[in-house]
């Protein structure tokens, strides 16, 4: 009885009504949260006369070379071992032009940002249940899928983060163009097949996610296009000249990532994408069946890491046995799965992938988990018809009834609960030890996550705060480190552990006695952006900005910083300068004193702080 409830409510024609209140329902709680890291930087451009065109050009670049080098690196931005060729710099026009949108509409109404954003989710939401319903010979099925799209934890970011939006617009666009061209392959005009062009440009235009749309067109080619062999290719040519034209565009426009930790360009650094495909590929693929693995496996310590990507690749041997009489029967599971599994092939283009980028996978791992639980309800011909095998499979479809439905809801709620107490005071989020610098140099000397400063400035002007007269940080890595006092204006920096820099966690880089499981361990990944891995240091290299020079001293075997010599212009007691540190035991920043001269203070590095 209440199996046939469920199935009437999932297969009903007004299921899209309920699903823009989820959207909303969903984002509701985060409409009045403060902006954050890059809301404020979006706010930074377009709060005064910007015009749209500008806007679209500029609104998603973070860093240019000429930019690291004179401006961001000189007011303490980015940190002093920022690559002076680093580029991230993304063009979306398209997801610009509705921020652009905002801040000429509603400018002081952020709330009205994020019910903005919801809208668009709404849209995909829909658009989703509209493609599944075309593909799935179930309608309930169409509406379990898109129900399980709506819970998947990648939207939530995407959804309150207004920076995000562009992951939102892709993803209908997307979508949009995956039924068009089904409408067209199935003797609809081919007026169908130009308006799924459009659509596919349009997702470019808003981001790069939307590229993921080539990996669902090519496994529809594959599965579910009846035609010719030489039909199917012709039709997928369009879509590969406007994917060749987008790409030949965006780098004559000067849009692109070099010299970056965190991004890589899948073009200019194969090698590095491969391997992060390798490392990457099945933790994204098992996260989508259980929603926790990527997280969990980001914070883990690099000496137990192998262990889990093991258990992973074990997992993901148990989950493909499991769905393989599906496969065999139906196609259109193979349609999604090949293209869900082609899809976490872009997202790998970031060394810590995130939600957002898994978006476009999910597209796929919903319906084909909603054919798989409503296959088991309906007693579909697929399932074995040993007793065993039916009743592991049934085991494993009451395990995704618990991950892919309980936990997110009950996850989302105390996530919510957690923010409102995080954001309760608008100006929480910047340390009192920070406030109280005024009009004096800004010295941060270990903070554990140094990304989180880049935005620093704008949320002291954000929050009506004074601004520092500058920001200068002299590390940011995961071990203990010793301060020696040489000179009344020098410090000599010295790791115990690992570089003084952030960059992806080696066995070396952490102390015996780090845990195995820390969110610092993910924080290194992310805080890498500023500098790839591929640009190393030499012994010797100076690095000047105002107020400061570093001189490198020692490096590791990666070309990373062990040691470094800072020479200030003044003593390092003068007023102008106000100093902070982490302290791990306290798990806050607090004022430092720097030492006196030819003595040493040693520092315990963030890990045991947890």
């Amino acid at each position: 009885m209440i199996l046939d409830s469920i199935r009437k409510m999932l297969g009903h024609s007004a299921l899209p009504v309920l699903l823009v209140m989820l959207a909303f329902l969903i984002s509701a709680p985060f409409w009045c949260a403060p902006l954050s890291g890059d809301d404020l930087c979006h706010e930074s451009k377009l709060r005064t006369s910007c015009s749209i065109g500008k806007a679209a050009m500029t609104l998603f670049v973070w860093s240019k070379p000429d930019q690291i080098e004179h401006k961001l690196k000189n007011i303490g931005i980015q940190p002093w071992w920022s690559d002076e060729g680093r580029e991230v710099s993304f063009w979306r026009p398209l997801s610009a032009a509705t921020h652009w949108l905002d801040y000429r509409l509603w400018p002081s109404h952020r709330m009205l940002f994020r019910i903005h954003s919801a809208a668009w989710f709404a849209l995909f939401l829909v658009a989703s249940w509209g493609l599944y319903r075309k593909l799935d010979k179930r309608d309930w099925g169409a509406g379990l899928a898109v129900l399980l799209l709506t819970l998947k934890p990648e939207n939530l970011e995407s959804v309150t983060w207004i920076a995000a939006r562009n992951s939102l617009i892709s993803a209908l666009f997307m979508i949009s163009t995956l039924w068009l061209y089904h409408r067209q392959v199935r003797g609809a005009s081919w007026k169908w097949g130009v308006v799924a062009w459009v659509a596919f440009a349009a997702g470019l235009l808003a981001g790069e996610g939307a590229v993921t749309a080539s990996t669902y067109l090519f496994s529809y080619s594959l599965f579910l296009d009846d035609r010719p062999w030489k039909a199917r290719l012709t039709s997928l040519v369009p879509f590969a000249l406007i994917a060749i034209a987008w790409r030949g565009t965006y780098h004559a426009l000067g849009f692109g990532v070099v010299g970056s930790g965190l991004y890589i360009d899948p073009g200019g650094e194969p090698v590095r994408f491969a391997l992060n495909v390798l490392e990457w590929g099945p933790i994204l693929a098992l996260d989508q069946f259980t929603g926790s693995v990527a997280a969990k496996y980001a914070m883990l310590s690099p000496w137990f890491q192998p262990w889990v990507w093991g258990l992973v690749l074990a997992g993901l041997i148990a989950l493909a046995t499991a769905f393989m009489p599906l496969l065999r029967r139906e196609r259109t599971a193979r349609f999604w799965a090949l293209g869900l599994i082609l899809a976490l092939i872009p997202a790998c283009a970031r060394t810590l992938p995130g939600d957002r980028t898994l978006l476009f996978a999910a597209i796929g791992s919903a319906p084909l988990v909603a054919a798989f639980l409503a296959g088991i309800a309906d007693g579909d011909d697929w399932l074995p018809q040993g007793r065993i095998p039916r009743r592991l499979i049934q085991g494993v479809g009451i395990l995704f009834v618990i991950l892919l439905f309980l936990k997110p809801v009950t996850s989302d709620v105390m996530r919510t609960i957690t923010m409102f107490r995080h954001h309760s005071d608008k100006v929480a989020s910047i340390p009192q030890a920070f406030r109280a610098a005024g009009s004096q140099q800004l010295i941060i000397v270990n903070p554990p996550n140094v990304q989180n400063l880049a935005y620093l400035g704008l949320s002291f002007i954000h929050n009506g705060i004074e601004l520092p007269a500058g920001l200068r940080v002299l590390s940011s890595g995961l071990g203990d480190i010793t301060l020696s006092r040489t000179e009344t204006n020098t410090l000599v920096v010295i790791s115990a552990h690992g570089p003084l820099i952030p960059t992806r966690p080696r066995t070396g880089d952490i102390p015996p006695s780090a845990p195995l499981h820390h969110e610092l361990y993910k924080v290194s990944r992310f805080a890498s952006t500023f500098r790839s891995e591929a640009i190393g240091f030499s012994p010797g290299d100076k690095v000047a900005v105002p107020c400061m020079t570093v001189i490198v001293d020692r490096v590791n075997g990666r070309g990373f910083p062990t040691q470094a010599t800072f020479t200030f212009t003044h003593s390092l007691d003068d007023a102008d300068y106000h100093w902070v540190f982490w302290d791990s035991a306290q798990g806050s920043f607090a004022l430092f004193t720097p030492p006196h001269v030819g003595e040493q203070i040693r520092i315990a590095g963030p890990l045991v702080s947890k």
